[in-house]
C-alpha cells in the first residue's frame, strides 16, 4: 500500500486541527498554567504527532484509580468515558528553569479533560516527561472511586472547590451577569474605584467573611459562608473582564 503526496496533506491536516482545538480549549481555561507556555500552538501541534507515537506503549489501568477532591471527581467522571480516540494532543515542555513537564489534553463530546504536571514537580529531562505521560494516559477509560475520606459532591459540575486558611470548601457556579453586579454595587457601597487593588480588598473582605465563627444562626452563617465562598471562587476567572467593561459603573 502506499502513501502519497495526498495522504499525506491529509494527515498533516488533520494534526492542524486537533492542535487548533487544543489550543482553543486550554486558552479557554485562562487559570491553567498551559495558557501560558511559549509558542503554544507549535507545542500543541508536535504532542499530536507524539501522542501518537505514544498509543502503543500504553497500558490500561487494571485497578480502580483514586480520587480525592472535587476537581478529581469531576476529571473522573470524563476520563471514565473517554477513549484514547479522545486525545487531542499531548504536551511536552521545557520550563524556564530547564525542566519539563507533561499534560494530555482532549475533549469528550464538549466536555473537555486536561491533566498531568503544570509546573508543580517538573521531571530533569524530556524522555522522563514522555514516560510519565504514557504512564498516566492508562487511566483514560479506567474505572474510578472516591477516597475513603472523600465524600462526592452532586451536580459536580456546577460546582468547583477552592481553600481558604487550610480549608476545602465546596461552592457553585454564579453568572456572569450576578457576578458583575456584586462587584459594582460592593465597590459603589465602599467607594472604591474600579482597579485591581479595589478587587484585592474585596477579595480580603470575602476571606474574612468565610472565616467569621457565627451569625444570628447556624443557618445563616451556612448561607453567609456560601455566599463569600461563591465571590472567591469567581475572583480569578472574571474580575479582570468585568474590571476593564467598566460600563454603567459611576462612583457618585
Amino acid at each position: 500500500m502506499s502513501f502519497g503526496e495526498d495522504d499525506l496533506a491529509r494527515l498533516f491536516s488533520g494534526y492542524a486541527f486537533q492542535a487548533r482545538r487544543a489550543f482553543d480549549l486550554i486558552k479557554a481555561r485562562s487559570h491553567s498554567l498551559l495558557g501560558t507556555i511559549p509558542n503554544l500552538y507549535k507545542v500543541c501541534r508536535d504532542g499530536v504527532e507524539l501522542f501518537k507515537s505514544m498509543r502503543p506503549q500504553i497500558i490500561p489501568a487494571n485497578q480502580p484509580v483514586p480520587y480525592g477532591n472535587l476537581a478529581g471527581q469531576r476529571e473522573a467522571e470524563t476520563l471514565s468515558t473517554a477513549t484514547l480516540d479522545d486525545v487531542l494532543t499531548c504536551l511536552v515542555y521545557e520550563t524556564k528553569d530547564h525542566k519539563w513537564c507533561w499534560s494530555i489534553v482532549g475533549s469528550v463530546g464538549d466536555r473537555p479533560f486536561m491533566f498531568g504536571e503544570e509546573q508543580g514537580h517538573p521531571l530533569d529531562s524530556r524522555g522522563e516527561a514522555e514516560k510519565a505521560a504514557i504512564a498516566a494516559s492508562g487511566m483514560i477509560g479506567a474505572r474510578f472511586e472516591p477516597v475513603e475520606e472523600y465524600e462526592p459532591v452532586e451536580d459536580a459540575e456546577t460546582k468547583s472547590q477552592i481553600r481558604v486558611d487550610g480549608t476545602y470548601f465546596v461552592v457553585s457556579h454564579i453568572p456572569i451577569d450576578k457576578f458583575r453586579k456584586i462587584i459594582f454595587d460592593m465597590m459603589k457601597m465602599l467607594h472604591l474605584p474600579p482597579c485591581e487593588k479595589s478587587m484585592r480588598k474585596l477579595e480580603y473582605i470575602w476571606a474574612r467573611g468565610l472565616l467569621v465563627p457565627k451569625a444570628e444562626s447556624i443557618d445563616q452563617t451556612g448561607r453567609l459562608k456560601g455566599f463569600f465562598m461563591m465571590l472567591l471562587e469567581k475572583r480569578m476567572e472574571m474580575a479582570t473582564a468585568i474590571l476593564n467593561d467598566t460600563t454603567g459603573l459611576s462612583m457618585h
